[in-house]
């Protein structure tokens, strides 16, 4: 499987209009992803599908850290230009 595409879209990066951690249940959504992905992982190894493993391992990467950043509490936007000129910051 190939990365959901909000989360590459954007030319290999988050989608303009993702928003992540507003919802109680993105943490467990999250969770989820990690734990489905790594099974899918190892059917992959166990079948020698070397091209799905490293599809699937990029794909976990994305939803560990997605997951770490979640559980710190923080929100995750696509469009981080935006938020950061509303509230009168300039973009870094």
């Amino acid at each position: 499987m190939e990365a959901p595409p909000c989360l590459t879209c954007n030319g290999g990066n988050l989608c303009r209009d993702l928003a992540i951690g507003f919802s109680e249940y993105d943490i467990q959504k999250y969770e989820l992803h990690v734990k489905t992905t790594a099974k899918a992982i190892e059917a992959a190894k166990q079948y020698g599908r070397r091209d799905m493993v490293e599809k699937q391992e990029k794909n976990l990467h994305r939803y560990e850290g997605i997951l770490t950043n979640l559980r710190q509490g923080n929100i995750i936007f696509g469009r981080q230009e935006r938020i950061k000129r509303k509230r009168g910051r300039q973009n870094d």
